[in-house]
């Protein structure tokens, strides 16, 4: 039912090229910094399109930056589902790179960071990566969502990115998902009165994962 999206990994995602108007730090919008995902603010997709990276674009409104033109991240589809099916759906799935700034963009913010300290978010982010992977079952008793997970993983964590996406990879091109979708409704009175966080980590277990979330702070 899905296939994956094969893609290099890129090693080293950095960014060393500075903005030629310097200005724009001084009245860009920093608030709603997302911490823990990959949206970025307006000022950061200068920067990512300055140094050539490619940034994916989804027109809604964001959760974190609050932008009504959307929101924007350096990510790669990663699941595809290439099997039509009446009640399964794939919501998304990617594969998603944060960037780490150095050398003159660094340098730049840095310097007019001393005037606005709130640039200093920018100043320390971290390299991080990510997996992301929803799936629901949607029929006219309405919609559940059998699997959502989240890893993320620093840059001295590689090894432990690639083990987890491949698991994940192999999970999601062999699972039998009419079975699996059976499976999680039969035990819906398992998980239904559960918080969020509980539902997940229980679905996440039942398809083979250890945990639904596995969140790392950009900053």
């Amino acid at each position: 039912m899905f296939s994956i999206h094969q893609y290099p990994i890129n090693l080293d995602p950095v960014i060393g090229t500075p903005l030629d108007d310097e200005s724009l730090l001084y009245t860009c919008r920093l608030d709603n910094f997302d911490r823990e995902g990959f949206e970025l603010l307006p000022i950061e997709c200068l920067y990512y399109e300055n140094a050539g990276i490619e940034l994916f674009n989804k027109d809604v409104l964001a959760k974190e930056s609050g932008d009504p033109d959307g929101w924007s991240s350096a990510i790669t589809s990663w699941a595809v589902q290439v099997e039509k099916h009446p009640n399964i759906y794939l919501d998304h799935s990617y594969f998603c790179t944060a960037y780490e700034f150095v050398d003159d963009a660094y340098d730049q913010i840095m310097r007019v960071a001393k005037l606005r300290p709130e640039l200093y978010k920018l100043a320390y982010c971290k390299v991080k990566y990510g997996t992301d992977f929803c799936v629901d079952y949607i029929d006219e008793n309405g919609p559940i969502e059998l699997i959502h997970f989240e890893w993320d993983f620093y840059e001295d964590e590689l090894d432990d990115l690639l083990a987890h996406k491949e698991l994940a990879e192999d999970l999601i091109v062999n699972t039998d998902w009419e079975d699996f979708a059976n499976y999680v409704i039969r035990n819906k009175h398992n998980w239904e009165h559960l918080d969020a966080e509980g539902q997940g980590d229980m679905k996440a277990k039942m398809f083979g994962l250890k945990s639904a979330f596995r969140l790392k702070k950009r900053i």
